[in-house]
């Protein structure tokens, strides 16, 4: 998502130069000079002594797979039918979505494909290889193509968040407030862009988080 957009704050901000660094541990690294990071997961459970954290944003959780899939593998009663779900082992909200929306449990599932990451899942959805749960922030632009369709009317507001922490005690650069300034913005428009569309075709979402 970060990727898709970052050209906009470049082209609003001549002479600063971005560096951004993917990992899939989540490892905080605080021996290196970063001005910010993120990470999703649940707030304040990341240890992050001399930095501050605020949410940056949460996520919907849809269950997500190719109509041509939702069609054989989704019966008239609005119940999954010999389906083949695709898990992220570090993300696996399938029962807290079932019991959240009231979707009947398909029970023990036997035919199970994990993976280590939600793009994986996404990837292999697309490809009708299966169903899985997708968030509005990498599956939306598939689901608005009609590449992803959505077999039941219901998503569930994230637990977790994307949180952004910087140096606790110092003041901005002018450079990072323009940047957070952006990516804040940004954020918000998404959000708002994924509620519109969301309520346009019909999708309830329950809510399961207080704080």
């Amino acid at each position: 998502f970060l990727a898709g957009h970052i050209g906009q704050f470049l082209l609003r901000n001549p002479g600063v130069s971005v560096e951004v660094v993917a990992e899939r541990n989540g490892r905080m690294r605080l021996d290196e000079d970063f001005n910010f990071r993120i990470f999703y997961g649940h707030f304040g459970a990341t240890p992050c002594p001399g930095l501050r954290e605020r949410v940056l944003c949460r996520w919907y959780d849809l269950v997500v797979c190719t109509p041509d899939y939702a069609a054989e593998h989704v019966n008239g009663e609005g119940a999954l039918v010999d389906a083949q779900l695709l898990i992220d082992g570090n993300y696996n909200v399938w029962d807290s979505w079932f019991t959240q929306t009231g979707v009947p449990h398909p029970g023990p599932a036997r035919d199970v494909t994990h993976f280590n990451e939600t793009s994986l899942c996404l990837s292999t959805a697309l490809t009708g290889g299966g169903i899985t749960i997708g968030d509005t922030i990498l599956a939306l632009p598939a689901i608005r193509a009609g590449r992803l369709a959505l077999p039941f009317r219901h998503g569930v507001e994230s637990e977790q968040c994307y949180a952004i922490f910087d140096r606790a005690g110092l003041r901005r650069t002018p450079a990072e407030a323009a940047f957070l300034q952006w990516l804040s913005r940004l954020v918000r428009r998404h959000e708002i862009e994924v509620n519109a569309f969301l309520a346009e075709i019909g999708i309830r979402i329950h809510y399961i988080r207080k704080q």
